[in-house]
């Protein structure tokens, strides 16, 4: 199999990478709306924050289902968001 070029990557770690690619991302706009308005509250109401306060709202649910990722609980409760 090497000899005819065969990518042994999974499709599974390429989903992982653009997951952690688009989560940082959010991420990154979640930094960018705290350092605007002093705080993690994004409103769900408003347009323009509709995509943010989705992802956002995933976070906390993957949080209380014990699925969001330890790094990541770190990287969004030292942002000063509450994730209970």
């Amino acid at each position: 199999m090497d000899e005819l070029a065969f990518v042994w990557e999974s499709d599974k770690s390429t989903h992982h990478i653009r997951y952690w690619k688009m989560w940082m991302e959010r991420y990154e706009d979640l930094w960018n709306f705290r350092q605007k308005y002093g705080d993690c509250q994004v409103p769900y109401n408003q347009r323009e924050f509709k995509e943010l306060s989705s992802w956002l709202k995933d976070q906390k649910w993957r949080y209380k289902k014990g699925e969001l990722l330890k790094d990541r609980i770190v990287l969004l409760e030292d942002l000063g968001v509450v994730l209970k």
